[in-house]
């Protein structure tokens, strides 16, 4: 609908239905559902009446009546920051959204203006992405030849149903999982989920970018073109967030091109909050304070994977503080079990073959840490993601949040998932949420401190692998061994 609204189909539908205009203009503008467009209605399957009433009749006084966009503008901004108050207020208290609730469409949106808006640049959302995440999220890594030997609808269907059951309320993909934003689409618009969950009720995160093993396309056109193919995969009107995917792969200045656009599509009401994502720390902030330089805002989120887990804390000691320095206040760490080498069956071998970067020393010391484990009692993917997530909390803040993505390729891996979390986590009206201990806390009991003790036992086994780095297509420092992640 938007694109409508920016090009020449404005135009045509401007004058193929002007008799309609011109009516609503002698009716003092009043607008009814008699006198929608039906063709244009049609383009937005989903999309509430209401809410499409109150559109079209914005547009027919900005037609006929220029002198009200100075009111508009200020209606138009008072009425964003009360559907973000709202929103916020909903995932607080955990009151499911009010049917036809959409994604907020900026005053460039509506008056075909220039396409990149100084005020949205300059202005991140109101209600930062902080206060929105959940601390636990679902990856969609899991639906994808990397991860599984045939990945399917009903299969993702049946962990995705689980996985919402359960309290997860936040999913995480990339075109480049191939083939899991198609097969989430399908999970997340079947009547069965449809009828227990509106769209507002979870969050949707997805990425664009990176395109194959040996390919990533951060022109423009590419991302736009990213962005509406994920729209119509995932069946959505609009995107969460949207991350940069892998940016350590590509020149910087691609990168921040990329997110010039993504905030053109921010400020379209197609997405909510972008961020960047990939492996390398210092690549990570840099990019960060260059585009919040460049674009007089900062980025909404960074994702950085398997460096806060029982391997690797570097995440931990070095970058929430930069990230913190360069405005971002929501982190994302995916790969809590280091892309599977934490776990007793070793890395995951798919349909795609090894992929994993962790060279055979690392891989066998990761072995003898999980049958050390395993002696014990205990499983070390279960502990590696209570580790994970209990390092998660401790780092919050009221200013800083971070949320962990975990995998899940079958019910029977989330159920266990999402059971080994609430060790750290509570579930509370349905929803996974922070335990009581609150933000910055580390829940002392029992449990708490037998984890302690075997992941300091871990950290001894794994030796001189203990924050060994996984250094993708670039080197941060010389002692850094270059491997490349599928």
């Amino acid at each position: 609908m938007i694109a409508a609204f920016k090009s020449q189909e404005y135009l045509w539908m401007r004058r193929s239905h002007l008799p309609w205009f011109e009516k609503q203009q002698s009716s003092s503008i009043k607008h009814s559902s008699r006198h929608r467009s039906d063709w244009l209605f049609a383009l937005t399957p989903g999309l509430d009446e209401d809410y499409f009433d109150g559109v079209m009749n914005t547009l027919v006084q900005i037609m006929y009546y220029p002198d009200t966009r100075s009111t508009l503008r200020q209606i138009n901004d008072n009425k964003t920051s009360e559907l973000e108050s709202a929103e916020r207020q909903r995932l607080s208290n955990n009151v499911p959204g009010a049917r036809g609730t959409g994604p907020t469409m900026s005053w460039g949106a509506f008056t075909g203006s220039p396409s990149l808006d100084k005020r949205s640049m300059a202005n991140p959302p109101r209600t930062p992405l902080s206060q929105l995440l959940p601390p636990l999220i679902l990856g969609g890594a899991g639906f994808s030849y990397q991860h599984t030997q045939s990945p399917n609808v009903e299969q993702t269907r049946e962990v995705v149903s689980r996985a919402f059951e359960l309290g997860v309320r936040a999913i995480d993909t990339s075109p480049y999982y191939e083939p899991s934003e198609a097969l989430l689409g399908e999970a997340l618009s079947h009547p069965d989920f449809t009828t227990r969950y509106r769209r507002s009720d979870y969050i949707l995160m997805t990425k664009v970018g990176r395109v194959s093993a040996t390919k990533s396309d951060y022109s423009p056109d590419w991302i736009r073109s990213s962005v509406a193919r994920s729209l119509q995969r995932l069946r959505t009107s609009y995107l969460d967030v949207v991350f940069c995917h892998d940016i350590e792969l590509v020149e910087e200045e691609s990168v921040l091109k990329a997110i010039g656009v993504l905030l053109e599509l921010v400020d379209a009401g197609t997405v909510r909050y972008i961020g960047v994502s990939g492996y390398p720390i210092n690549t990570l902030a840099r990019v960060a304070r260059r585009a919040r330089k460049l674009y007089g805002r900062p980025l909404d989120v960074i994702q950085n994977w398997a460096q806060m887990t029982l391997q690797n804390d570097r995440l931990e000691r070095e970058g929430l503080q930069a990230f913190k320095e360069a405005g971002v206040n929501c982190v994302c760490n995916s790969s809590p079990l280091a892309s599977g080498l934490l776990r007793g069956e070793g890395v995951p071998i798919a349909a795609l073959g090894d992929w994993h970067p962790a060279p055979e020393g690392l891989r066998r010391a990761a072995h003898a840490a999980a049958a050390y484990v395993a002696s014990q009692g205990e499983v070390l993917a279960r502990l590696a993601l209570r580790y994970a997530l209990r390092r998660a909390q401790h780092c919050s803040t009221s200013d800083v949040r971070v949320g962990t993505i975990m995998g899940g390729t079958t019910v029977a891996e989330v159920e266990e998932n999402v059971t080994t979390a609430l060790k750290v986590l509570q579930r509370s009206n349905g929803r996974l949420q922070w335990s009581s201990q609150g933000i910055g806390g580390w829940t002392e009991n029992r449990d708490a401190q037998l984890d302690l003790r075997l992941s300091r036992d871990v950290q001894q086994i794994l030796g001189k692998w203990r924050n060994y780095s996984f250094s993708d297509g670039k080197t941060e420092r010389k002692e850094d061994v270059v491997q490349t992640k599928l």
